[in-house]
Order: C-alpha cells, then structure tokens, then sequence
C-alpha cells in the first residue's frame, strides 16, 4: 500500500456497514477508521438511538426519508462524539482539534468512569465542519427497517459483511461460556418470530412459531444467521453503492481487500491503514503469564489468522454441524463460503436431498 498526500479535500459522505453479530464488522470498521478523514460511530442507532431523540429516530426508522432539515439534525448528532457510540481504538485525525488519538483514548476512559466528564469530552472532539469527513456507522442489529434508515441518513455506501456460520456461532457460543454474551431469552425469541415470520427462508423451510420458540440456541442463530444475512443481501442489491465483503477473505488477503475498498469509497491509502491491517491481523503469541480480561480478550479489535478458520471445530458436536449445515448450507454455497471452511454437512447433501430447516 502506498502513503498517500492529500492533494484534493474528498467529499463528506456516509459509509453504512452492516453484518450478522459476530462476524467481524468491529475490525472491519476500524480499517476505515484508522483513515484520518474518517469518523466512526459504533452501533449508534442499534444501542444509543436515545440520542437521536424519539421523534427523529422515529422517522429514520420508518419515514424512507427525512426532510433536509431534520437530515441536518441528525448528521450534527453523528459528528457530535459522545462515549457509548465511540469505542476504542483511536487513530489520529486531521479534522481533531487536539495531538491525536491518545488523548482521545485517555480522555474517552475518563469521561467513561465519570459521567459528569462527558459533556466536556463531546466539546473537546466535536469537528469544526464536516468538511470532507467521512461518518463511518457500523451496526450488527436486525434488518428491520434498514432500508428507511439508509433512505433517511442518505447513506454514500452499504457494505456488507458476511462470516461462515460455523465461526460464527461458535464465538456466540464461546461469549455464553464467558459470560459476556447473554442467550436470547423467551421475550426476544418472540420479538424475534414477529419481526421475521414473514421472511423468505421461514415459508420456504416451513418453519413454525413454536418450533422456533423451543429450538435449541444453536438452531435459532443458524437460522437468524440466515435469514438475516438474505435480507442484507436482497437491500444490497439494490443500493447504487455497495459491496458484500466476505470476513475469511478480508483476513487471508487484508491488502487485497483495502485496495478494493478504499477504491469504491474514494478516499487515498493512508499509512494508518496499513500499519492497523498489519498489527490487528499479526498472529499472537501466548504467554502463561499474561492473562487477558475475558470481555477485553472476547470483543477485541483484532485478528488471531492462525486461529480463525478452525476454533468452531473445538465447540460443535457432529449433529450440531448438521443443524447448522442444514439451515445455512444454501446461502454458504451461493456466497462461496465452502473455499475457507469445508462444511460436514456437505456430506449429508450428496447423500440424501435433505434441505432447509430440521425440525
């Protein structure tokens, strides 16, 4: 990659990313983060929706539109920092009013342990303008109502990002062992089958609503991964700017992938970029006496390559592969998936015309 000058000022615009929990969207965010033109929001309308007020998330959720006014509202609340949508790491900023991303860092950890902090934390990083930033927001909720949201935030570019289901059940499954991961519970299994049970894959496997409240945790998230995932890609296709990024590529091939990314978003390679590519994929080694906070260590931003592709052997037993296999098998095939991890469930196929949901 080469280190770019900044010749031109590259147009404001918003870069919308999206993915299945668990997939890798955090470390996939942060290599567009680590540019200096861009400004990054975590999960802001998934978990801070709060600070868009009722009336206005209201409309984004469901007005397919905004006015220009109430669309000029909500950008100043995306600029506007505030400690639940920021997260670490830091990177430096040309639009930063202060030395760069350690005092961002220190600052963010202050105004976190002291609540009566944050309003001076949101002033100190607050942008002069908006000029020529780039608003990174990155969300892992339901598909619900996503295309009103990319309507009303006039979202530039959609990006998808999709994980084989075997690595991403197994993380699910490993942050239920730590503790730092809840199982839904019965009250979101329902909100759940409300909001889903008209999806493509429910009538198509026959699937019903008490099969889906009682099935096993590992059942309902193949399940969830796939229909969610399929309505990504439907709103996808036909968004005018977007891509789908499958996550074993983008870490086999992590140059590769930020050549083509930062093409369609149009903004120059930065030496922040791949300095952070480089050191979130290095593998780690491992030291007995350095032991690493279990929710630290689980929601990291970062890469083990060396791990990656088979962790989810060491958690499934071979009729969970088979579940899994048999509700997302379709969607692994059509999206390639098959290359990175090859899928047990494979077998069950050539042997049999076993397909869809497994009661």
């Amino acid at each position: 990659m080469r280190n770019s000058t900044r010749a031109t000022i590259v147009p404001s615009q918003l870069i919308f990313i999206i993915g299945f929990p668990r997939s890798g969207t955090s470390w996939f965010a942060n290599l567009i983060n680590a540019h200096p033109d861009t400004l990054y929001r975590h999960e802001i309308l998934g978990r801070h929706y709060r600070l868009f007020g009722p009336t206005l998330f209201h409309r984004i959720k469901f007005d397919h539109g905004l006015s220009n006014e109430d669309y000029a509202r909500a950008r100043q609340i995306l600029l506007r920092p505030e400690v639940g949508a920021d997260k670490p790491p830091f990177f430096r900023k040309r639009f930063d009013r202060t030395s760069g991303g350690t005092l961002r860092s220190l600052s963010w950890f202050a105004a976190r342990a002291i609540p009566i902090l944050r309003p001076v934390y949101s002033r100190m990083f607050t942008p002069r303008t908006d000029e020529g930033i780039s608003i990174v927001i990155k969300e892992t909720r339901s598909s619900i109502d996503l295309e009103s949201i990319l309507s009303g935030l006039r979202i530039s570019t959609f990006l998808v990002v999709i994980r084989h289901p075997y690595n991403v059940i197994a993380s699910h499954l490993r942050g239920f062992t730590a503790g730092v991961m809840m199982p839904t519970s019965a009250q979101m299994r329902q909100q759940s089958w409300q909001y889903h049970a008209q999806m493509p894959y429910v009538h198509q496997s026959g699937l019903t609503e008490r099969q889906f409240l009682s099935m096993s945790e590992i059942e309902f998230l193949a399940v969830m991964w796939r229909i969610q995932n399929e309505e990504f890609l439907r709103i996808q296709s036909g968004h005018p700017k977007s891509r789908v990024f499958l996550y074993e590529d983008c870490v086999n091939d992590t140059r590769l992938i930020i050549d083509e990314l930062f093409a369609l978003l149009g903004l120059p390679l930065e030496s922040e970029v791949s300095k952070f590519a480089r050191e979130s994929t290095r593998p780690r080694t491992k030291r007995a006496w350095l032991r690493t906070p279990a929710r630290f260590d689980y929601f990291r931003v970062s890469r083990r390559r060396e791990l990656e592709k088979d962790d989810w052997r060491k958690t499934f037993t071979a009729n969970d592969i088979k579940l899994i296999g048999l509700n997302t098998h379709p969607l692994v095939a059509r999206l390639g998936l098959g290359r990175w991890i090859y899928d047990p469930s494979d077998d069950v196929f050539a042997r049999s015309d076993i397909s869809g949901h497994c009661p």
